[in-house]
């Protein structure tokens, strides 16, 4: 069973068709095997991230979204996104059959935030398993392939 179908069938009350929220939304298309889960619904009791997309592909790429429609909290966003990262990464170790580590990416989609809310995000650091990760901060509408090609 590949990963994507592996964590349909584990996380069925998570799974969600986009990665939408309030009018924001991360584009997913031109992935060919993807899923996307609810951050919220996936862990009730943590502060999660909008949604967690897993691409099959080698490597595995998973990405961490938060979506805003205008106000931004640069603590609460990272330790969203770090909760959400740190989820993510025990479901690939638990329903992947892959060695190799996937890349991750954490990203912020905003509609009209000020250019200081979105500096003092893009400039955070996320430390997760003894890594250092950036914070891609983009308009919302953007496509995932396009957001991420700017850290290859």
């Amino acid at each position: 069973m590949s990963l994507v179908q592996s964590i349909k069938v584990g996380f069925p009350h998570a799974v969600r068709a986009r990665c939408k929220e309030r009018g924001c939304e991360l584009r997913l298309r031109g992935l060919k095997s993807h899923v996307v889960l609810r951050g919220e619904t996936l862990c009730p009791d943590r502060r999660m991230p909008d949604c967690i997309v897993f691409v099959q592909g080698t490597p595995a790429v998973i990405a961490v979204a938060e979506l805003k429609s205008r106000t931004i909290d640069a603590d609460e966003i990272a330790e969203k996104l770090r909760n959400g990262s740190e989820a993510a990464l025990r479901i690939f170790e638990a329903r992947s059959q892959s060695r190799g580590a996937p890349s991750l990416y954490h990203l912020v989609l905003c509609k009209g935030c000020p250019t200081s809310e979105r500096k003092a995000i893009r400039d955070r650091r996320l430390l997760i398993g003894g890594r250092k990760y950036d914070i891609i901060v983009k308009r919302c509408g953007v496509s995932l392939s396009t957001a991420v090609a700017a850290l290859r």
